[in-house]
Order: structure tokens, then sequence, then C-alpha cells
């Protein structure tokens, strides 16, 4: 079961990447981290912001999937899974947010 929500989140997230990937020219620089004040801190190229979050959270998955050098209980996993699914979920959608308000204030 927390495999199968576990893909569903990432197939959310990479197709929120390509949503998002499509509004923006390929020159624009995406926002990565705020600072406190609000404002940016540092860009990233469009492709290497909007794919981070879908790549990174792949990666996580394999492991989880081939766990690697472990010998806990499957118990312990599905809530490892389940919670690093929902983490992604949420991180992903407020970098997009934020970016978003950020490429085109209103």
């Amino acid at each position: 079961m927390a495999d199968i929500i576990a893909v569903l989140a990432w197939c959310a997230i990479l197709a929120l990447a390509l949503r998002y990937r499509k509004r923006s020219a390929a020159d624009v620089r995406w926002p990565m981290q705020w600072g406190f004040d609000g404002k940016p801190v540092w860009y990233a190229k469009r492709d290497l912001a909007v794919f981070f979050h879908p790549v990174f959270f792949g990666f996580l998955l394999a492991c989880f999937a081939a766990r690697v050098g472990t010998a806990e209980a499957p118990q312990d996993w599905i809530a490892i899974r389940i919670t690093t699914a929902g983490v992604f979920m949420l991180s992903w959608r407020l970098h997009l947010r934020f970016a978003s308000r950020q490429l085109s204030p209103t």
C-alpha cells in the first residue's frame, strides 16, 4: 500500500513539473530558495528547478524499494514511505506556488 501511495505521489509531482515547465520560457531562471525577507536567494535554470524534486524523490523511492542495507520491520518502512511522499508533495507544491508568484507577480 505504501509503495502505491509513494508512486502516485511521484506521478503527481512529475505531472506538476511538466505542467509548470510548459508555463515558463526556456530562458527563465526559477527561484530555488528564499531568505527571511521573502526575496529569492538564488536561482536555477528552468529545467533544473522544475525537475529537481521529481528526480530526487524518484531516487529516494528507488532506495526505499531496495531497502538499502536495512533489516527493519516492514511497518517502519510503511510509515517512512508515506511520510516522505506527503512531505515531498507539500514541499514541491509550496515551491511551485512561491516560484510562480515570483515569476509573474500580480
